[in-house]
C-alpha cells in the first residue's frame, strides 16, 4: 500500500517522507512567537515580477465567503491598530514606489478590463447605505481630495489642460462606455421618456411667456443665455406654467439627476415667488 500524506489530504507520498512539502502546517497554529519570526523573516524580503504575477493570477476572481471576509477583515483591523505597522504601511513609502503604483493603476484602469472591473464594483455599490461616520469621512476625504491645486483632478488643473483630456479611447473601450451607459444602467434614466413627443401645447408662445415670467435668466445659475425650458416632473405632458420653468442647457442637463430633489426644489421656488 503505498504511503499517503500524514496532513490527512490522502495524496500519495515518498516512503522516506511523512508530509507533501508545504502540507506539515496544515491544521496547526503558529504561536506568537512563531509568527513574529516568520513576519520578520519575510519582512523586506524580494519578490520577483514572475512571482508577483502568478501570486495574483491564482486569486483573481477567487470568492472569498462572509466568514472568511469577516476574518481578514478582522485581522487587518488587528494589525493596523498598532501605530509602527500603520506607519510601515502607509507613510514610508517613496516618490519613486508611489509614481510606479500609480502608473500600474492607470495602466489597468485604461484597459477593457480595468473599465469593466470599476463599473461592476461601482453597480455593486449603487443603493448602499453608509452610515453617518462613513459619509463624513468620504466627505473630509473629497474637501481635502479637491483642495490641493496641484492635484490631477483639480479644476484648476482642468482649465489649464490636462494631459488626461487628450487622450483617446480605443474603439472597443468606447463601446464598453458606451454599453454600461445604455438604457436602464444610465443615472438618468426615465422610461424612456425622451422618445416621446411634445405635446402641440408646449409651443413657442408658452415658451416665450415662461421665459418672460422668469425675467429671461436661468432659475438656477442666472446665466442669460442658451435658455431652456424644463419640465419640473420630467413629464412632457404636463405643460401648465406652473411645471415649467427656465433653465440654461448645461443646468437642464444637471437637473436629470437626482430628480426628486430638483422637483420639490423648483416647485418652492415658484411657490415663494408667487407668495411674494
Amino acid at each position: 500500500m503505498d504511503k499517503v500524506c500524514a496532513c490527512g489530504c490522502g495524496r500519495p507520498v515518498k516512503l522516506n517522507r511523512t508530509y507533501l512539502r508545504g502540507h506539515c502546517w496544515r491544521g496547526r497554529h503558529h504561536s506568537e512567537d512563531e509568527k513574529k519570526r516568520i513576519s520578520d523573516s519575510e519582512h523586506g524580503k524580494y519578490v520577483s515580477k514572475e512571482s508577483k504575477e502568478k501570486n495574483a493570477e491564482a486569486h483573481r476572481g477567487k470568492v472569498y465567503s462572509e466568514e472568511t471576509r469577516l476574518k481578514k477583515s478582522l485581522s487587518l483591523k488587528r494589525y493596523y491598530s498598532v501605530a509602527i505597522n500603520r506607519t510601515k504601511a502607509g507613510h514610508t513609502q517613496t516618490a519613486e514606489e508611489k509614481e510606479k503604483r500609480s502608473k500600474s493603476m492607470k495602466s489597468f484602469y485604461a484597459t477593457p478590463e480595468g473599465i469593466a472591473t470599476k463599473m461592476q464594483s461601482s453597480l455593486k455599490r449603487r443603493g448602499t447605505k453608509r452610515s453617518e461616520e462613513t459619509r463624513r469621512k468620504l466627505s473630509e476625504n473629497k474637501k481635502e481630495y479637491y483642495s490641493n491645486p496641484l492635484h490631477p483632478k483639480s479644476p484648476s488643473i482642468f482649465k489649464e489642460g490636462h494631459p488626461c483630456l487628450l487622450e483617446h479611447h480605443s474603439e472597443e473601450t468606447k463601446k464598453i462606455l458606451s454599453d454600461i451607459h445604455k438604457g436602464e444602467l444610465n443615472p438618468c434614466w426615465n422610461g424612456g421618456s425622451s422618445f416621446l413627443p411634445y405635446p402641440t401645447t408646449f409651443n413657442d408662445e408658452l415658451k416665450r411667456r415662461i421665459r418672460e415670467r422668469d425675467s429671461y435668466i436661468c432659475q438656477l445659475c442666472s446665466n442669460p443665455t442658451r435658455l431652456r425650458i424644463h419640465h419640473i416632473d420630467c413629464i412632457k405632458e404636463n405643460c401648465s406654467p406652473e411645471n415649467l420653468i427656465t433653465l440654461c442647457n448645461g443646468c437642464n442637463g444637471k437637473v436629470n439627476k437626482d430628480r426628486s430633489y430638483w422637483t420639490n426644489h423648483f416647485r418652492s421656488k415658484l411657490q415663494l415667488q408667487e407668495a411674494i
